[in-house]
């Protein structure tokens, strides 16, 4: 962890926010889009979820850490974090709401609190990071630098 904490930059950080909030904006304005077309809700926010990760991916890899790791190695990669942090919303709502009997929008908070540091963690070294250790530092991402 110390590796990835040492090489964090102010730039790094102000493309990953930037990167997420067009992500919520595409799941929100796909979904909304849809939904006024007549689809469901349900199918509706599927498919904004879908759009949304899609936009992640493609932000993450292109502009947030710079990745040139090949599509066919990050894209499982990716798609397990992405289902780790599900994974991790349902646990703690889960704890938080049916174990302490919280109501559910305080975990629901903490979980997304816990899920942007989770991904960036484990985007930044597992899915976009050099693909071994003998690879110049430069070639896998970049964790500095301009915005």
């Amino acid at each position: 962890m110390l590796a990835v904490t040492s090489r964090i930059s102010f730039g790094l950080v102000f493309r990953y926010g930037v990167m997420g909030g067009l992500s919520a904006l595409s799941h929100l304005g796909t979904t909304w889009a849809l939904v006024s077309l007549g689809l469901e809700p349900t199918i509706a926010t599927s498919i904004g979820f879908a759009v949304s990760v899609i936009v992640s991916y493609a932000l993450q890899r292109g502009w947030v850490f710079r990745s040139r790791r090949r599509h066919r190695e990050t894209i499982p990669r990716f798609l397990i974090v992405v289902a780790l942090a599900g994974a991790t919303n349902w646990l703690v709502v889960f704890i938080g709401s049916e174990v302490l009997q919280l109501y559910f929008l305080g975990p629901q908070i903490v979980a997304l609190i816990i899920i942007p540091v989770q991904n960036f963690v484990l985007n930044s070294v597992f899915t976009f990071g050099s693909s071994s250790a003998s690879d110049d530092p430069g070639q896998g991402r970049d964790l500095g630098g301009p915005i």
